[in-house]
């Protein structure tokens, strides 16, 4: 496990801080926190039978209700045994019948210590209902069709008897079940220290049967027990009440009478405990271990000839709510350890026990605040839970100043107090981390005291790092000026003050950003050369914390004073910051986000008379979100943005002005300056036209300061020549359309009206500007396998092709961020062959550092465990959602009961820290507010099949069940949320989930969704996800779970897979799997030499430099008469030597870094100098046959056919001699753009076979 908290008196920064220690002053929190707790404990319950709420099941088949624990009979297992010994393996892992615990004690223990066993369990016997619970309750609709996951009946074969509860003719009611718990009173047993060493000795394990006569008596009087029914009647017709019968009391047992006989239908349990011992391979420390397991059995069927068939009545055989404990008395309980672990100086390791079809749990008897070594026992749990403590940032009062002491309007002296204190504090916190470096490392390895020593060197660099930026702030004004600015932007959004780790980041960039600048500008007056002062220009800063920590704000910092620098320095246009995003609706999220920093700098930027253009932001994601042209298949975008509202509604992506931050942005078209603008209507603001560019042409032609944009465009670089605009490379400035990378004006005139025609008297030529400052990749992650391939292509054509322009004087600065990662130095070498530094550094202990902690009281989310093995999945997570949304209901109805079971649950809060009202009016008014925050529940789906499935499964049974049972209960409303949901959907069903107290948006309560979730999604309302199986990959677990809980205490629901091993594996150990999950990130796959992947880019990046480089040196500079990205103005400078085979080869084989240093890092070992020329040769080939291409005459088409307007076809190399020529690929159109997709149809059987391995 993770190691227990510090105390409070451990070193300041290796521990919370001393407030933490206490409960909150905002009661807020503490609410939130119970609540939560009291509606997991609910589900819990009702999911595995447990508390006084399941003394009485109506309605439901009790192995079906409390399918989580419960412990079924082997009849069916050994029947089938009997019938296809293949089965076995199949049965033993979906329905097994054994639970136990295995656990270690010392070998010396002493003849008279003690280990005291205990198994529990409950059994249901089913009663027939009175008549007022006939009228009052329906039964669950367990088999609705659609369950098409599971094997249907043919109507041929179908035989009625095999589903005898759900036959609902005219005038008839099904006969309600009713199920009473008879706790079955297990006795203990307790083993001597020489009985453990008698079980070493023997052959098979000690057998105890267990006396369950006293509860099958009870069972046996439990009044009105169910009876079997007449041999002359039919199972159907025997649970068909006639509405008659249900007139009076008297005919309602007339009717019983007539159809059951006088014989009782009587529990068939059966169960033993079985025990064995032996010794363990002594540990490290040469101590010598006994390892003990203590199973219980249900043993009804064993002998399949000789049991009774409980049939379709399995709650007679089946045991429920199972327990197996084990205490120790006289000895101590030793644990395992996992080797592994001893290389992680942050985690202790202990395992306390090892389960058998269940997780494991320790038992500290009456210990308070207990050490993991303290545990005097082990306990099975069939539904494990794991708290999660909430993450915080350190933002102490005394370190870290308010916003507008950073902003400087306490003055000069104020600011430079205040980054003094934190770099005081940050030496500090390198002595309180050697402080404690032997506590950490007692009893690890030599990697694990080597890894300890490394993490403090590379936060002792964070603090010369950000130390260089305090000098640079001092010596240079513009810097300064910069910092302030960026400051005062933020802060007048209302940001209070910066978490630690942003401001340290935001400080420590500085230097880079100067230095960048330095290579061009004279008046940057710092010395870099002299190595005094540090930087990381060249190295990759990946930001690495916890999703929704404000890695975002922590970039979108760097990017405004880098912004204000740009223009204080004399960059008038073009881009600053080039940000990438993975998903399109990542970006949407950001969008927001960015353009209220930018809207507020872009006001100080007037405010200081800076010059320039306005600070505006570009939307670059494609096709299928945002137009690409204004105007495209026929269709004028901009006059569609003018009167179609639909289009206005699904272009509108910025809906709240970052002015005035009112929903008052409306789209509109102006026709005249080619423009889609996001125009503000609200009177009472200083805006109207937004600086918001959301179409392709329109991010070219204004080039603006901030481009939020998918991974996929990068690739549009080898395609469209207007891109080299957003890399500085303009060459003129219209007056009404913006900027052009060539001699003249490039905006769409089909799109525009005549009145918006533009001439030579509109254009100004313009120089050049730097290119990006910023290169931002958010979600580093995903950037993996092919995908991930593809970019590091693209993304080193970006540093080749800023050589080329600048002469090698511009260095762009990379930035990522995730919250999840696993080998990230070879990912970013592979990814842009620059070295990394991963910020901020983790510290001395887990969860504990200079700039975060984890609250000793606050929960942030609770981890639930559970394994359907009585019913399908799909049932299972039915179950889930639907009982989930009962207890909303309920609680809603009747916050009185909400009230009774928040005293009840156990909790670091107590109910005076909650602050919670006694009048009982504001008592419900408090508790409905906090209600409002747990309504929404997520289902997390890993296949898009999976989730329709889900959808199908709220509508015909979660909302029947709801609606059958009437008050208090409704039903839910679901939405789905997966890769083809529209963005417009996606935009509709946040504003739902954001505005569900508002008239007009309709509330969400299921949001079904695929790992699209995974990212982006910033939502304080969803705080509970259910997931249907352990998603693929551990990052995914985390990044999906993440959604929920970010800004109050959420719960985790995994249902794991049966039939998975890796799923089986994991909840056996869930508590294990929790608190190591960072251990477990698995290392993305990034291989950037793939063969594959060469071939699929090079096309791109050979017309990539003609579109960006060559054509803009060329034009109107040489003798070439025809654009170079066109078959004659290829031959032509070819010909007559404007463009050479070895400069251009030159450049291609710089775009994908081929040199010694690139591919000795990539390699394994091996000498980089073969890989070099193997990689040089495998490009020159598929360099050779476009460069062929490109001069074969066959490619070309006469000029009439080319110039036809009626047809697509082109002498333009890209999309037409390319496609032309069968040896070559054309460029690539996005990042999944591979190879033509192949439909693959399942046979029947192997349908089949998929529907009952999805089940």
């Amino acid at each position: 496990m993770e190691r227990s908290l510090p105390q409070p008196h451990a070193p300041r920064f290796t521990r919370p801080p001393e407030d933490a220690y206490n409960a909150d002053d905002d009661p807020a929190y503490p609410r939130h926190q119970l609540v939560n707790s009291a509606i997991t404990e609910q589900l819990i319950q009702r999911l595995t039978g447990r508390g006084e709420e399941s003394d009485t099941l109506y309605g439901a088949q009790p192995s079906n209700q409390y399918f989580a624990g419960s412990l079924v009979s082997q009849y069916e297992y050994r029947e089938a045994q009997e019938e296809d010994d293949a089965f076995q393996n199949f049965a033993d892992d979906i329905s097994p019948f054994t639970i136990g615990v295995k656990f270690r004690i010392p070998a010396e223990i002493e003849d008279d210590a003690t280990i005291e066993i205990t198994p529990s369990a409950a059994g249901y016997q089913r009663r027939f209902p009175t008549l007022e619970e006939q009228l009052g309750v329906t039964n669950d609709r367990e088999d609705a069709d659609v369950l098409a996951e599971e094997t249907q009946p043919d109507s041929e074969n179908a035989d009625i008897e095999s589903d005898p509860q759900q036959v609902d003719p005219a005038g008839f009611e099904l006969l309600t079940r009713v199920y009473e718990k008879i706790p079955l009173n297990l006795d203990s047993y307790t083993l001597t220290g020489s009985e453990v060493r008698a079980l070493i000795d023997r052959d098979t394990p000690r057998e105890i049967s267990l006396d369950l006569s006293e509860p099958i008596q009870e069972a046996e009087d439990t009044p009105n027990q169910f009876r079997e029914r007449k041999s002359d009647v039919g199972e159907g017709s025997a649970n068909q009440v006639p509405g008659d019968a249900l007139q009076s009391e008297a005919a309602f047992e007339s009717y019983l009478d007539e159809v059951y006989t006088d014989t009782t239908v009587d529990p068939l349990w059966s169960a033993r405990m079985e025990l064995n011992a032996r010794y363990d391979t002594p540990d490290d420390t040469g101590e010598e271990y006994i390892t003990v397991t203590a199973r219980l059995v249900n043993t009804h069927g064993e002998n399949v000839e000789e049991a009774v068939d409980p049939e379709y009545e399995d709650w007679r055989s089946t045991l429920f709510d199972v327990e197996v404990k084990a205490e120790a008395d006289g000895c101590d309980l030793g644990a395992f350890k996992s080797k592994e672990i001893e290389d992680e100086y942050q985690y202790e390791g202990t395992i306390h026990g090892v389960g058998e079809n269940c997780a494991i749990e320790p038992v500290f008897g009456d210990i308070e605040n207990p050490d993991p070594s303290d545990a005097t026992g082990v306990r099975t749990e069939t539904v494990p839970t794991y708290e999660q403590a909430k993450y915080l940032s350190r933002n102490p009062a005394d370190i870290v100043a308010p916003m507008e002491v950073f902003a400087g309007e306490e003055g000069r002296e104020a600011v430079f107090e205040a980054l003094e204190d934190i770099s005081s504090a940050m030496e500090s916190a390198a002595e309180d981390y050697r402080n404690i470096k032997d506590e950490m490392t007692a009893g690890k390895s030599s990697d694990a005291q080597d890894d300890f020593e490394d993490a403090v060197e590379a936060f002792e660099y964070e603090h010369e790092r950000f130390e260089a930026g305090i000098e640079c702030l001092r010596q240079d004004e513009r810097a300064y000026t910069s910092f302030t600015l960026c400051n005062q932007a933020f802060a007048n959004l209302g940001f209070d003050r910066w978490r630690m780790f942003q401001i340290v980041f935001i400080v420590m960039s500085i230097p880079d950003m100067l230095k960048q600048a330095a290579g061009v500008d004279d008046d940057v007056n710092i010395d870099f050369e002299s190595g005094e002062m540090t930087d990381s220009l060249d190295a990759a800063d990946i930001i690495y914390f916890p999703t929704g920590g404000g890695k975002t704000e922590a970039y979108l910092g760097v990017v405004t004073f880098t912004a204000f620098h740009d223009r204080i320095r004399g960059k008038e246009y073009g881009m600053t910051a080039f940000t990438k995003f993975p998903l399109r609706f990542l970006s949407l999220q950001q969008l927001q986000r960015a353009a209220n920093v930018l809207a507020q700098a872009e006001l100080l930027r007037r405010q200081h008379d800076f010059g320039g253009e306005e600070f505006s932001i570009g939307y670059l994601v494609g096709k299928q979100n945002t137009p690409n042209a204004l105007k495209e298949e026929g269709r004028n975008k901009l006059r569609e943005a003018q009167q179609d509202a639909e289009v206005q509604e699904n272009l509108l992506y910025v809906d709240e002005c970052p002015f005035c931050h009112e929903e008052t942005v409306e789209i509109t078209g102006d026709r005249e300056r080619g423009r889609i603008i996001h125009q503000c209507t609200n009177d009472g603001c200083t805006e109207d036209e937004l600086p918001i560019y959301i179409s392709d042409r329109e991010v070219y032609r204004y080039a603006p300061t901030f481009v939020v944009s998918t991974i996929d465009k990068i690739s549009i670089i080898g395609m469209q020549r207007r891109m080299r605009t957003l890399f500085g490379q303009a060459k003129l400035r219209c007056e009404k359309h913006g900027y052009a990378g060539e001699s003249e004006c490039v905006v769409q005139n089909s799109a525009i009206l005549g009145s918006g025609s533009c001439s030579e008297e509109d254009w100004e030529e313009v120089d050049p500007v730097d290119p990006p400052s910023l290169v931002i990749q958010d979600e580093l992650h995903l950037l993996r396998e092919e995908f991930g391939a593809f970019d590091s292509h693209y993304e080193t054509f970006l540093q080749a092709y800023n050589d080329r322009v600048t002469a090698g004087d511009w260095n762009m600065k990379v930035i990522a961020a995730t919250a999840t990662i696993e080998g990230a130095e070879r990912q970013v070498r592979a990814l842009y062959q620059k070295p990394s530094n991963i910020f901020p550094e983790k510290g001395p202990r887990l969860r504990q550092s200079f700039y975060a902690f984890a609250d000793p009281i606050r929960t942030q989310r609770q981890m639930v465990g559970a394994i359907p093995r009585s019913v399908s999945r799909t049932y299972a997570i039915e179950k889930v959602h639907e009982e989930y949304a009962r207890i909303i209901q309920e609680y809603r109805d009747d916050s009185e009961k909400l009230f009774e079971d928040i005293q009840e649950v156990d909790d670091a809060y107590s109910l005076a820290d909650a602050e919670i009202p006694m009048d009982p009016e504001l008592r419900d008014e408090i508790l409905q507010e906090v209600l409002d925050d747990y309504e929404v529940q997520v289902s997390y789906h890993y296949s898009k099949d999976n989730t329709d499935l889900m959808m199908r499964v709220l509508n015909t049974m979660i909302n029947q069940h709801l609606s059958d049972d009437k008050e208090p209960y409704s039903e839910l409303r679901g939405e789905l949320l997966t890769g083809e949901t529209e963005l417009g959907e996606v935009r509709e069903i946040m504003r739902r989930l954001l505005n569900h107290d508002e008239d007009g948006f309709d509330p969400v309560h299921l949001l079904i969704a695929t790992s699209m979730i995974s990212h982006g999604v910033d939502i304080g309302r969803l705080n509970f996800i259910g997931f249907f199986g352990l998603p693929r990959q551990t990052a995914e677990y985390i990044q999906s779970y993440s959604r929920v809980g970010r800004e109050w205490p959420g719960t985790v629901f995994m249902l794991h897979n049966p039939v998975r091993v890796r799923d089986r594996s994991y909840y056996t150990r869930f508590q294990q799997y929790q608190a190591y999950q960072d251990l477990l990130v698995e290392s993305t796959p990034l291989e950037r030499w793939a063969e594959f992947a060469i071939q699929c880019t090079i096309s791109g990046i050979f017309c990539a430099a003609l579109l960006q480089y060559y054509d803009s040196q060329l034009e109107n500079n040489s003798s070439t008469s025809n654009r170079i990205y066109m078959f004659d103005g290829f031959e032509e400078a070819a010909r007559n030597g404007d463009l050479s085979y070895d400069e251009l080869f030159e450049f291609v084989t710089d775009a994908y870094g081929i040199d010694d240093a690139n591919v000795a890092d990539a390699s394994d070992g091996d000498d980089p100098r073969s890989g070099v020329e193997l990689y040089r040769q495998q490009i020159k080939e598929e360099f050779d046959r476009l460069w062929d291409a490109c001069l074969d005459k066959e490619n070309r088409i006469p000029d009439s056919r080319a110039n036809d307007r009626n047809t697509d076809e082109n002498n333009f190399i890209p999309l037409g001699v390319l496609e032309r020529d069968e040896s070559v690929r054309t460029p690539m159109r996005n990042l999944r753009d591979i190879d033509e997709q192949l439909t693959i149809a399942l046979d029947s059987e192997t349908s089949r076979l998929v529907k009952e391995y999805r089940k």
